[in-house]
């Protein structure tokens, strides 16, 4: 396994703990988070693969800066839990990329749940960009739909001449049909009467 791990936590026999399980498996330790304030910082700026938290104290502090690493899909999130903190409990039950390993850390539960949290990322990351360029693929047909209807109406051509005239000025421009057609959706809407 070779990933890059960031720790922050207060219980150093736990951090020191599944520091030794991580590195003996062959990962290499990425730093420790000084404090909750530096923590959002300290994550973007080393680029984990792995945020290891221990934090049972104070969980309200650091909650909104791993919702943001949540958001912004930075790293899984691995949450060491004695279950005493509630508001920790419905963080794990909710985040699609934080895991939960109890407490007192066995050390052999350690790497199957590391190995696990790493693979469920990567496959949620994959998921995520997949969808965004469908989302980007839909819009962009959209867009066309609209450009055609757009040049039917102001041009009076039909739908095979608008596509065709689209695609034309895509090639001879070197701009994708997507910007093409938002172009001329633009210059409708502020009344600009474009030679197309």
């Amino acid at each position: 396994m070779h990933a890059r791990f960031l720790l922050f936590g207060q219980c150093r026999q736990s951090m020191a703990r599944i520091g030794n399980v991580l590195v003996a498996a062959g990962c290499a330790y990425a730093g420790q988070v000084a404090d909750a304030e530096s923590l959002l910082r300290t994550v973007r700026t080393v680029k984990p693969d792995l945020f290891v938290l221990d934090m049972p104290d104070g969980f309200t502090s650091v909650e909104p800066k791993l919702r943001v690493i949540e958001e912004e899909w930075l790293c899984p999130i691995l949450v060491l839990s004695n279950g005493t903190c509630p508001e920790m409990e419905r963080f794990l039950q909710r985040s699609p990329i934080a895991c939960g390993l109890p407490k007192p850390v066995v050390e052999e539960a350690v790497l199957p749940v590391v190995t696990q949290c790493l693979k469920a990322f990567r496959i949620l990351v994959e998921h995520h960009r997949e969808i965004h360029r469908l989302r980007r693929s839909m819009d962009e047909r959209r867009m066309l739909e609209k450009a055609k209807w757009v040049l039917g109406r102001l041009q009076q051509m039909n739908e095979a001449e608008a596509y065709e005239l689209i695609r034309r000025k895509s090639r001879e421009s070197r701009q994708p049909m997507g910007k093409i057609a938002e172009a001329i959706i633009l210059a409708a809407e502020l009344g600009v009467n474009a030679d197309i």
